[in-house]
């Protein structure tokens, strides 16, 4: 009996981490027309849509560096010059808003200064309402000889309160996430 309960002890943590652990939602769209046999190397568009002024930003150099170490491990070299794939990326954020009604067991329900005289009623509460806030990170690959896109890979996750903080982590998750889904390999 006692290891049934150990058991089921851990059955119930192992769910409880992983509901907790939750990487962001991937998703990935492939040009049925594109021969990715034929590509064998990758470069950056000039101009991702990650940078706003006139410079390379932090979080392109991040971005640049993270798709580089996931396409090089796929077997792709990288090209300045005369890239076959051109990479490029785009960086969103959205506000959202989630309710969660639901019902209230206890003294008083809805009437809290009626605690104590009535007996236990069930009343709807007060809906839980929060804000937070879901970053998408897009990932393009473009045949350069075409400028035609072939490939994109998106990334949408929930942001904690100070994104900044956890940067690193959240672009390491969503690149590695993304390219899960690209299982393109050179020349195959």
């Amino acid at each position: 009996m006692k290891a049934l309960r150990t058991l089921l002890a851990l059955g119930a943590m192992a769910l409880l981490l992983s509901a907790c652990a939750t990487g962001p939602r991937v998703y990935s769209n492939a040009d049925p027309q594109a021969d990715f046999a034929g590509y064998s190397s990758f470069g950056f568009v000039e101009r991702p849509g990650t940078d706003r002024g006139e410079y390379t930003s932090l979080l392109t150099g991040r971005l640049q560096q993270a798709t580089r170490n996931a396409m090089e491990a796929r077997g792709y070299r990288y090209s300045a010059d005369n890239p076959d794939l051109l990479v490029n990326f785009n960086v969103s954020t959205t506000t959202r808003v989630e309710s969660n009604p639901g019902a209230m067991l206890g003294w008083g329900g809805y009437y809290p200064y009626r605690w104590g005289y009535y007996g236990p009623w069930t009343g709807w509460h007060h809906d839980a309402i929060r804000e937070y806030h879901e970053g998408t990170l897009n990932i393009d690959l473009v045949d350069a000889a075409q400028r035609r896109l072939v490939w994109e890979g998106m990334a949408v996750t929930r942001l904690g309160r100070d994104p900044h903080v956890q940067r690193d982590e959240l672009i390491d998750a969503a690149v590695s996430g993304i390219f899960e889904r690209f299982p393109y390999r050179p020349g195959r």
